[in-house]
């Protein structure tokens, strides 16, 4: 079974991208990754370590991530439908 994983980071901007940079603090951005339960530790400071590396990867000359924290959402939502269902519902009772 899967998890849904939400990290949450910090979001700095480099104000100066053709020189020296100069980073600012801008916002907070939300990531999620969803994992096999087996490799999901709520504990695990390994997580941690992992999803700022991972954090990394999404760095550019113009912005950069630092990991805050994450959460493991409990289960994964079973699926009311999709998209498709929703329009022929809607259309259904709307006739």
């Amino acid at each position: 079974m899967k998890k849904r994983i939400y990290v949450y980071a910090t979001r700095f901007e480099n104000l100066n991208p053709g020189g020296d940079a100069m980073w600012k603090e801008r916002d907070r951005s939300k990531f999620v990754i969803e994992l096999s339960s087996n490799l999901c530790n709520v504990a695990s400071m390994t997580d941690a370590t992992v999803f700022a590396k991972m954090l990394e990867s999404k760095a550019t000359n113009t912005e950069k991530y630092f990991y805050e924290s994450h959460e493991i959402e409990p289960d994964l939502p079973t699926s009311l439908g999709t998209e498709e269902e929703y329009v022929s519902a809607t259309a259904e009772i709307t006739q």
